[in-house]
């Protein structure tokens, strides 16, 4: 019992400094935000996997539409597909749910299976899936396991991002990032997004972008990475650009 209390406890100071963030911005006061605060993307509604109990962020999205945020777009580059927040918010009209991640993660492959991943499992209940195919695989790879959609290669995946984007159902009040950093190609990522420290930048260029564009603000959680010291280098230059945006060029 100790052990789960610390653990609720946990997620509510990690939920109460989302909301603050939030209070922050919806008073005018801060344009984006990061929380060094595990999302909580494989919660389900009623389970979890993979170090998920509760999803903060799926709490702190519907906090913020309290608060007047109707809108919410939210982009998961995380190695793994956000598949609790998209079941989550599934057919939520008021939210938009982008992943980009390994279209044939073993992890994934055991927990919940690969179908959800997939961009027509996405479509299907109204979000957006980017599933990149690692270089080992052929073009055949969808019809060869039964899985229906379109995959994507790594020298692809940041037009995608940006192609997906300019392509929103709808122009979003808040833009809610899950920045996992396991999908840098020295961690997971080889061979499948191949993402630098750079792209990671440019990651996030995309989404300020954006938020500019739409004069919306932007709240980023951290998530995955299992190299610690590649971890900490990407998170770095995540938050470089959050904290220095100063508009397109």
């Amino acid at each position: 019992m100790c052990g789960y209390g610390a653990l609720f406890t946990g997620v509510l100071r990690q939920s109460g400094g989302m909301q603050t963030a939030i209070d922050i911005m919806r008073a005018g006061n801060l344009d984006r935000a990061y929380c060094f605060i595990f999302g909580g993307y494989h919660t389900y509604p009623d389970s979890g996997h993979n170090y998920c109990v509760l999803h903060p962020l799926a709490a702190a999205v519907r906090y913020a539409q309290g608060c007047g945020f109707a809108r919410v777009l939210i982009v998961d580059w995380d190695h793994h597909h956000g598949d609790g927040t998209q079941t989550i918010f599934a057919s939520d009209p008021s939210v938009y749910c982008i992943s980009i991640h390994s279209a044939a993660d073993l992890y994934m492959a055991r927990a919940v299976g690969l179908a959800q991943g997939m961009t027509s499992a996405a479509a299907a209940v109204g979000h957006g899936n980017i599933p990149l195919l690692n270089a080992a695989y052929s073009d055949e790879f969808g019809e060869q396991m039964g899985l229906a959609g379109r995959f994507y290669q790594a020298h692809e995946s940041l037009s995608v991002v940006e192609e997906t984007l300019n392509q929103l159902p709808w122009h979003p009040d808040l833009i809610c990032i899950f920045s996992g950093y396991d999908a840098h190609i020295d961690d997971c990522g080889r061979d499948i997004s191949n993402w630098t420290d750079d792209d990671f930048r440019r990651l996030t260029m995309l989404v300020l972008d954006l938020a500019h564009q739409l004069a919306c603000q932007v709240f980023s959680v951290h998530n995955g990475g299992y190299n610690l010291p590649v971890t900490i280098a990407a998170a770095v230059s995540h938050v470089e650009v959050l904290a220095g945006y100063q508009g397109s060029s």
